[in-house]
């Protein structure tokens, strides 16, 4: 339930707050007026609140009274000057008068267009409880995640604002980028606003890095963003010819364009800010904005990329600045799985998973979604709906986790062969040697993930560390170079290691997880050779050859 008021001067929100009243003077005149089909706009004055009916549409006046068609009402304070202008009425004695439909149009035109300019900002400052999304007649209920769901008895109105984020298989061709076309369309149809972002058409970007290893052997990294950005922009402009020939008016964006300010480490910045007024300026006339993801522009003024996955990065930030209800996230599967179903046949599809879960998931190997984007999701509490472009059925969704509910105990297992592990040897056991260790892999932007230091032996330890395997010859170098410094006596890497992990918010309360997994390598004959765990997830470092067979394993061990 939501009131939304404009100061006279600045003509933005002043404030969005909430509170369940259901007066029941207000109450008896809607019925009354509810039966009277025939009038088109009702303005009732009962005990000081004004009340508008004009089809599906319920305004109120200091008040909130819920219907029994949607539920929920948009509460509009309107200045002195606007109520003035025609809708001025005698507030003290009850009343009734007709004004005409083109009078009200007007009226709710000029409001939904001023608060499409409001400074999302300002939605996110409010409490969670009373955040909310306009459209016309319709308010979305804080606690519905998505459409088809309610609380308690309430309706469940259709989401008014949408980031639609379609992968390169989703825009692969031709007839796909149509496809994705006509999706828009429908979206829009259905009463939606929509963002869309785009990845590049299949594997583009696989081919420019192809064409620059055979141009050159040295590939400076501002102009490697250069090439790899241009993919992003093909598919956005064609995409936008697609949404046109279906009537759908649309503009594409650059990542500069569209404001996505980055820092200045080239292939994989960070977003600093996003700066999102000519997208909120394209909605507000009704035009579909068409971003490219992965890109953005850097503080000093060059093109950056985000990184392998930097697109779904890309959806999120856009949906956390715009205040979109939710942002989906569109693949070639139908959502997130118990375990690749490449690997294990019979992997379900999970309709729900918390952003903890799948944090963990996207850390260890779940291909889903880019690590970053989900931290951003979480963050900025923006829900993920993992969807395919190929069947258009509901997939999962990536919210809160709801403290109320009974977490399963293991929600998924993962597994990743993309990392290699690094060991330093003979390492005096002094303070201070891993922190220098450590501190040189992190100016070189080499990811360490799992540690593991050997007990100390004649006053000289081992230290070994898992890496990306681009990052093998990097972490070498780094640790070969301070071998002086920290008395070491060698540095060797193993890159035919994988990782399988369990991941399940239940774990935090549930003993026996551990056991149950290394009871069930152990049958299997699989040795483990890394041990790291969080409150949610477990994971052991084993063979490449056996992860697979790992995986099999756990999941049917664990009935998932």
């Amino acid at each position: 339930m939501v009131i939304a008021g404009y100061d006279d001067q600045v003509s933005v929100f002043t404030r969005v707050f909430g509170f369940a009243g259901q007066p029941a003077a207000v109450a008896a005149a809607l019925a009354a007026f509810w039966a009277a089909a025939s009038v088109a706009v009702a303005v009732v004055v009962v005990t000081g609140a004004v009340v508008v009916v004009e089809e599906d549409v319920v305004v109120v006046e200091d008040e909130v009274v819920v219907d029994d068609v949607f539920g929920l009402v948009v509460v509009v304070v309107v200045s002195a000057d606007e109520w003035d202008q025609g809708w001025l009425i005698n507030r003290t004695e009850p009343t009734t008068m007709t004004a005409s439909p083109p009078m009200m149009r007007e009226f709710r035109s000029s409001f939904f267009r001023r608060t499409r300019l409001a400074s999302a900002a300002f939605f996110r400052s409010r409490p969670a409880r009373w955040r909310a999304r306009f459209s016309l007649g319709t308010a979305r209920h804080p606690t519905c995640t998505r459409r088809g769901t309610s609380p308690g008895a309430l309706a469940s109105p259709v989401v008014p604002l949408l980031v639609q984020k379609f992968g390169g298989t989703s825009v692969g061709d031709a007839d796909r980028i149509r496809a994705v076309a006509d999706h828009v369309a429908r979206t829009r149809r259905d009463g939606n606003d929509v963002v869309v972002v785009v990845s590049a058409m299949g594997k583009t970007t696989d081919e420019l890095i192809r064409l620059a290893d055979d141009v050159s052997t040295v590939q400076p990294p501002r102009e490697l963003d250069m090439l790899v950005s241009s993919g992003e922009r093909i598919s956005m402009s064609l995409l936008c010819m697609a949404l046109a020939d279906a009537g759908i008016p649309a503009a594409s964006f650059t990542g500069s364009q569209a404001g996505i300010v980055t820092d200045t480490d080239h292939t994989r910045a960070k977003i600093l800010e996003v700066r999102a007024d000519r997208l909120r300026d394209a909605l507000a006339e009704g035009v579909v904005p068409v971003v490219a993801g992965f890109q953005g522009v850097s503080t000093d003024r060059n093109i950056t990329t985000l990184g392998r996955g930097g697109s779904d990065t890309t959806a999120v930030a856009l949906a956390a600045v715009l205040g979109a209800d939710a942002c989906e996230i569109y693949t070639d599967v139908t959502g997130v799985f118990s375990a690749d179903p490449r690997v294990v046949p019979d992997a379900h599809r999970v309709p729900r998973i918390s952003f903890e879960e799948m944090l963990e998931i996207a850390a260890t190997g779940g291909r889903v979604l880019q690590l970053r984007s989900v931290e951003f999701a979480r963050n900025h509490h923006v829900p993920l709906h993992v969807r395919s472009s190929f069947t258009w059925e509901p997939g999962t969704w990536v919210v809160e986790e709801d403290a109320s509910m009974e977490q399963a105990i293991v929600t998924a297992v993962s597994h990743d062969t993309s990392e290699a592990k690094v060991t330093v040897t003979g390492v005096p056991d002094r303070p201070g040697l891993a922190a220098r260790l450590f501190r040189a892999l992190a100016d070189r932007s080499v990811n360490v993930d799992m540690i593991v230091q050997n007990t100390s032996l004649h006053g000289t330890t081992d230290i070994s560390f898992t890496v990306p395997k681009l990052d093998v010859a990097a972490s070498v170098q780094v640790a070969e170079s301070l071998s002086g410094e920290l008395g070491s006596t060698g540095v060797t890497f193993d890159d035919d290691v994988a990782r399988v992990s369990l991941i399940g918010a239940g774990m935090k309360s549930n003993p026996g997880v551990t056991a149950t997994m290394f009871e069930t390598l152990a049958a299997d004959g699989i040795n483990i050779d890394m041990i790291s765990t969080s409150t949610i997830r477990i994971s052991c470092m084993v063979r490449t050859e056996e992860v697979e067979r790992a995986v099999r394993s756990l999941h049917q061990a664990f009935d998932l």
